[in-house]
C-alpha cells in the first residue's frame, strides 16, 4: 500500500529466462517481454467458461457483458474447429481419389507396355490431385491450392479416357533421321509400320532374311485363264510394296534378328545339353547318345538326370552322441560339369540339425568346374533317439540332389523275457524270484521301470523310486538302473498274493534312447490243501454219542496204554498244491 491510501498497482508479470542453448526454437521469453501479463495470464478453459455461463443472471452488468462476449468467442471457436475438420476430411478424400486415378492410369500403361514396364524406367503418371480437390474451398480458408503452383491452363473439358498411345512409343527426331528414310515411314509410328510390313511379306521369316529377294518357285502364281482372275491380278499390284521399301524392311528385320543371335554363356543353358556344360563323369559321346535318345550304358535315358554336383560323402551319419553336446560334420559339393555353376542348399527341417554358411572357392557363390564348396552340418541331440532328415541341393538341373542325414545310436539290448512267471504262492505268503539282466548291446543305457498305467509320466522323478516298484501283488527292484555293454545285474521280483487266483500285471521299461518295452509278470495264489493218504492201523470211527470236532475230517484213535508208555502211528499226507513243502510232519 502506498502512503495516502492510493490503490495498489497490479502485480508485475514474471519475465522468463533466456534459453541457454542458441539452437532452441523457444521464443516464450520474447513474447513475455513484449505482451507481459497478456501472454503469461491463465487461459480461460472450457470448464471455467461453462461455469461462468451457468452463473449468468446476476446484478453485475460487467459480469453479464463479460459472459456474453465469452460465449460468442466459444461459439466462434467451435465453428472454426468444425470448418477445419471439414477441410481436412475433404483433403484426405481428394488425396485418396487422386491416388486411385493415378493407379488406374499406371495400370493402363502396364497393359500397353507389357512385361518390360519395370525395365524401361518410365516416369510416373501426371498427378490428378488438382481435379479431385476443391480450389475454392482451399482459397476460402487461406490455404495453398493447386492453382497457385500450376500455371498451365485448365481445359474446358477433360480429355476422354481411351487407349492413348504412350509418348515413349512414338518416333523421335533422331530415329527419323537415322532409320526412317522414306516419307511414308515418317508419317507412321514404328509398331503399325512393322505390322503392315509383316502383313505384306507372308513369305519372309527371321530364318530366311539373308536369302535372295527372288520369290521361290512354289509361291509363283500361274497365269490366270479367266478374265476375272486377270482383273484381280492387275489390281493386286496396288497392295504390294515397292522394291526399295521391301529391301529396307528386310534389312531392318535382319538387324533385329542379329541382336538376339549372340554367343551365350553355357552357364545359362541347362546342363548336359548341346549348348550347356559338358559332364566330367560321363563321356561326351555317351551324353550325345543320351541327347539323341539312343540306348547307352548306366541305364540313363534322360540326359537331365546326369548329376551336376556330387556330394562327398553321399550321406551324413552320426553314430555316437550324448544329450546336450554339439557335433559337426563337413560335406563337400563338387561341380561335375565343365562350366561354373551356382548352388543353393535348403537346410533340414528338424530342430536337431542345422547347416552353416557355405565356403566357396571364389566370390559370388560360384563353383568352378571340378572345384568344391563346403557346408558344415551341426547336430545338437535333445535326446538319445534316432533322427532322420535331409538337405536339398538345388542347381540349374531340373532334379534336386537329396543328401540324407541320419543319427543312429546302437541301442542297448537287455536279456529280459517278455513274460516273467513267478509260479505259485500261498495266499498271504511272499515269494521272490531272481533274474539275471545283462546288456548285450554295444552302448550304455539308463533304464526306468514303472507300471504301465503310469506311462507316460509328467516327469521321471515322480515315478523313479529307490525300493520296489509296486503294482499289487507284484514288486520289482531296482526301479532305476544303468548298464554298460556286457554288464549284468540281479533283478528281484516279489509276489505276495492276497486271493487264490491267477494274477497278472504289466510293467514298462523305458530307456534313455526313447525305446519302450513292456514285460508281463504272472503268478498264481493258492490256499493250503493237504490230503491224508494212509495211517497206521487205519482211521477210526466215532462211537454213537461220542463228542467230536465238527471241523475235523478224519479221526485217529490210539488204543488204551499204560502210564508212561509210548506208541506211534505213521501218517502219509500229500500236498495238493503247487507250492513246495517246507518240512515233513510226523505225529506221535
Amino acid at each position: 500500500m502506498a502512503a495516502g491510501g492510493a490503490p495498489s498497482s497490479p502485480e508485475p508479470s514474471m519475465y522468463r529466462h533466456r534459453p541457454a542453448s542458441e539452437r532452441t526454437q523457444d521464443i516464450s521469453h520474447l513474447l513475455t517481454s513484449v505482451f507481459k501479463s497478456t501472454y503469461t495470464a491463465d487461459v480461460i478453459g472450457m470448464d471455467t467458461g461453462t461455469n461462468l455461463i451457468k452463473s449468468r443472471g446476476g446484478d453485475n452488468l460487467y459480469h453479464e457483458k463479460f459472459v456474453e462476449e465469452l460465449q460468442k468467442i466459444h461459439t466462434e471457436y467451435n465453428h472454426r474447429l468444425t470448418e477445419v475438420d471439414m477441410v481436412e476430411k475433404h483433403i484426405i478424400q481428394a488425396r485418396a481419389r487422386a491416388t486411385a486415378a493415378e493407379e488406374r492410369a499406371l495400370n493402363m500403361l502396364k497393359v500397353d507396355v507389357g512385361e518390360d514396364f519395370h525395365n524401361i524406367g518410365l516416369p510416373p503418371v501426371k498427378s490428378s490431385f488438382r481435379w479431385c480437390v476443391d480450389n475454392d474451398l482451399l482459397k476460402k480458408h487461406n490455404l495453398i491450392c493447386p492453382e497457385d503452383y500450376i500455371t498451365d491452363r485448365i481445359p474446358i473439358t477433360k480429355a476422354p479416357k481411351g487407349n492413348k498411345e504412350p509418348d515413349y512409343i512414338k518416333e523421335t527426331f533422331s530415329f527419323k533421321q537415322h532409320i526412317s528414310t522414306s516419307p511414308r515411314d515418317q508419317k507412321h509410328t514404328e509398331i503399325p509400320h512393322l505390322r503392315k510390313t509383316l502383313d505384306s511379306l507372308p513369305d519372309v521369316s527371321l530364318s530366311t532374311l539373308t536369302l535372295s529377294s527372288t520369290p521361290e518357285p512354289r509361291h509363283q502364281t500361274k497365269k490366270p485363264s479367266s478374265k476375272k482372275s486377270s482383273s484381280s491380278h492387275k489390281s493386286a499390284w496396288k497392295n504390294n510394296m515397292y522394291k526399295a521399301d521391301r529391301e529396307q524392311d528386310r534389312i531392318y528385320l535382319a538387324r533385329l534378328e542379329n541382336r538376339h543371335n549372340y554367343l551365350k554363356n553355357p552357364r545359362f543353358f541347362p546342363p548336359n545339353t548341346l549348348n550347356g556344360g559338358k559332364s566330367l563323369i560321363f563321356h561326351q559321346k555317351k551324353v550325345d547318345r543320351m541327347i539323341t535318345g539312343r540306348k547307352v550304358a548306366f541305364d540313363v535315358s534322360d540326359p537331365q538326370s546326369v548329376p551336376v554336383f556330387l556330394a562327398i560323402p553321399p550321406a551324413v551319419l552320426f553314430s555316437e552322441y550324448e544329450v546336450g553336446q554339439v557335433y559337426e560334420m563337413t560335406i563337400e559339393l563338387q561341380n561335375m560339369t565343365s562350366v561354373c555353376r551356382h548352388v543353393r542348399v535348403i537346410p533340414p527341417s528338424t530342430s536337431a540339425f542345422a547347416i552353416g554358411l557355405g565356403k566357396f572357392p571364389g566370390e559370388g557363390g560360384i563353383v568352378a568346374p571340378g572345384m568344391t564348396c563346403q557346408y558344415t552340418i551341426q547336430f545338437i541331440p535333445e535326446y538319445l533317439a534316432d533322427y532322420e532328415d535331409y538337405i536339398l541341393v538345388e542347381t540349374q538341373a531340373p532334379y534336386s540332389l537329396l543328401i540324407p542325414i541320419e543319427a543312429r545310436r546302437p541301442p542297448p539290448v537287455l536279456t529280459l523275457p517278455r513274460i516273467i512267471d513267478c509260479g505259485s504262492c500261498l495266499v498271504g505268503g511272499v515269494k521272490m524270484t531272481e533274474l539275471v539282466c545283462r546288456n548285450e548291446g554295444s552302448s550304455n543305457g539308463k533304464f526306468c521301470i514303472m507300471p504301465k498305467k503310469v506311462w507316460p509320466p509328467p516327469n521321471f522323478r515322480a515315478v523313479a523310486t529307490i525300493g520296489f516298484v509296486e503294482q499289487g501283488p507284484f514288486g520289482i527292484r531296482p526301479a532305476v538302473f544303468e548298464l554298460g555293454p556286457d554288464q549284468a545285474m540281479l533283478l528281484e521280483v516279489v509276489f505276495s498274493p492276497s486271493s487264490p487266483e491267477n494274477l497278472k500285471q504289466t510293467f514298462t521299461i523305458v530307456c534313455d534312447n526313447c525305446q519302450i518295452n513292456d514285460i508281463t509278470v504272472t503268478g498264481s495264489g493258492q490256499l493250503i490243501a493237504l490230503e491224508l493218504l494212509s495211517v497206521t492201523g487205519g482211521e477210526s470211527h466215532p462211537a454213537r454219542g461220542e463228542p467230536t470236532d465238527i471241523a475235523a475230517q478224519h479221526l485217529i484213535r490210539f488204543d488204551p496204554q499204560n502210564p508212561h508208555a509210548t506208541t506211534e502211528k505213521k501218517l502219509l499226507i500229500r500236498n495238493s498244491t503247487y507250492v513246495a513243502p517246507s518240512n515233513s510232519i510226523i505225529a506221535r
